[in-house]
C-alpha cells in the first residue's frame, strides 16, 4: 500500500507538470507502542478518508492543498512590500504570518500521522509562491522552510519594481566589480537557483507601462542577466506585466 500511495502522489503531481521530491509520502512506520498501534489500525479501518483507495485519497489532497498563490509578505513589520490584493485572508492567529495561505486547508495535514506523511510536501509542490525580493529572501531556506519543503517548490512569481534595479549606497560595499545587479536582487536570484525543483519562474514587472524606458531596460538587459543560471537548470523563465 505504501508503494501505491507514493506512486499515485507522483502521478498526480506529474499531471500538473510538477516534479517535486515526494519521497516519504507513503504510510509512516507504525509505532511499537501498543496504544499508538491500536490508534493506527483503528484509523485504517474507520477513517472515511483513509479508507478511500489511494487514487481517490490523492485526488482529495490535490484539490484541497493545490491551485493557490502563497503570497509572501510580512504583516507585523515593514520588512517587505505588501502584495495587494491577497487572494485568501489570513487567520486571526496565523502560525506563519508572512505566508498568506488558508489555515483551513492545512488542517487536513494535521488530522493524523498518516495524513501528515502523505501531504506534508504537497502545499509546496502544488502552489505558486509570490513575493518581492526581500520577502523571498526572508522566507526561504535556513529561515522559515525546511530544506525538503524548499526543494519541492515548483513555481515562483518574483515581483520586481523599478526600485529593485537601483543600487543603493548601502549596497555598494557588498557588491564586487563583476556584479551587474543590485545586491538584494542578485542574492534573491542566487537563492532561487538553489531550488532544485523549480520549473517555472515568472518575473512580474510591477511598474511603468511597457512603452516606457524602465520597461525597455528591464526586458532587454536585466532579465537576460537574471535568468542566466536558471535556464541552465531547466527552469522556464517568463516575463509578464501587471
Amino acid at each position: 500500500m505504501t508503494d501505491n500511495i507514493q506512486a499515485r502522489n507522483t502521478d498526480l503531481i506529474s499531471q500538473k507538470r510538477l516534479k517535486p521530491r515526494l519521497e516519504g509520502h507513503g504510510v509512516p512506520q507504525r509505532a511499537s507502542n501498543d496504544v499508538r498501534e491500536a490508534i493506527f489500525l483503528c484509523n485504517q479501518q474507520e477513517s472515511p478518508l483513509l479508507r478511500l483507495p489511494a487514487e481517490l485519497r490523492n485526488r482529495v489532497y490535490f484539490y484541497v492543498l493545490g491551485f493557490q498563490a502563497i503570497q509572501i509578505c510580512f504583516l507585523t513589520t515593514n520588512i517587505s512590500r505588501m502584495i495587494d490584493p491577497c487572494s485568501f485572508p489570513v487567520s486571526a492567529s496565523p502560525r506563519w504570518p508572512h505566508m498568506h495561505y488558508s489555515r483551513l486547508r492545512l488542517s487536513l495535514t494535521e488530522t493524523c500521522r498518516q495524513a501528515y506523511n502523505e501531504t506534508k510536501r504537497l502545499p509546496f509542490a502544488l502552489n505558486t509562491f509570490v513575493g518581492y525580493t526581500e520577502a523571498l529572501l526572508a522566507a526561504f531556506p535556513g529561515r522559515r522552510c525546511h530544506r525538503a519543503q524548499f526543494d519541492c517548490i515548483n513555481t515562483v512569481h518574483l515581483m520586481v519594481q523599478k526600485r529593485d534595479l537601483v543600487v543603493e549606497a548601502r549596497e555598494r560595499d557588498m557588491m564586487t566589480s563583476g556584479d551587474e545587479l543590485p545586491y538584494t536582487l542578485w542574492n534573491t536570484l542566487r537563492t532561487l537557483r538553489g531550488l532544485s525543483g523549480l520549473r517555472v519562474l515568472r518575473v512580474v514587472w510591477d511598474g511603468a507601462r511597457p512603452c516606457e524606458q524602465p520597461w525597455e531596460i528591464f526586458s532587454n538587459d536585466v532579465v537576460s542577466k537574471m535568468t542566466k543560471g536558471l535556464q541552465q537548470n531547466k527552469t522556464k523563465v517568463e516575463l509578464v506585466t501587471i
